[in-house]
């Protein structure tokens, strides 16, 4: 059996903070001031929807939900960073994922109350 190297490659991440949570703005994105408070907005509304689906779920009143709390950021960015036609798969903790993406609560509530 013969046994080769198919493809080489490299991964290259992008640290905007240090170990120590220092800000090199030399490696910051380039947003606007709009752009930063649209994310800063969606993430609030986003935490919002994640503590009253919470409370739904409690309430039995939606199916099971796990709360995303302190998930954010990085769920917002990633929609943010999405394309028209990119697919969103989500699971269990990525409702603010789907709201950032313009998904209606509407639709995310039906999601998780299982229809």
């Amino acid at each position: 059996m013969v046994s080769k190297v198919v493809k080489r490659f490299e991964l290259k991440y992008l640290q905007v903070l240090d170990e120590k949570g220092n800000f090199d703005s030399k490696n910051a994105p380039k947003m606007s001031s709009p752009e930063m408070l649209r994310l800063y907005e969606v993430m609030i509304y986003a935490s919002a929807f994640d503590s009253k689906a919470l409370l739904l779920q409690k309430q039995g009143r939606i199916g099971t939900y796990i709360a995303a709390k302190g998930q954010e950021a990085a769920q917002v960015g990633a929609a943010f960073a999405l394309g028209k036609n990119d697919f969103i798969f989500p699971t269990y903790r990525e409702s603010a994922m789907l709201i950032a993406a313009g998904v209606p609560i509407k639709t995310v509530l039906q999601y998780w109350g299982g229809d």
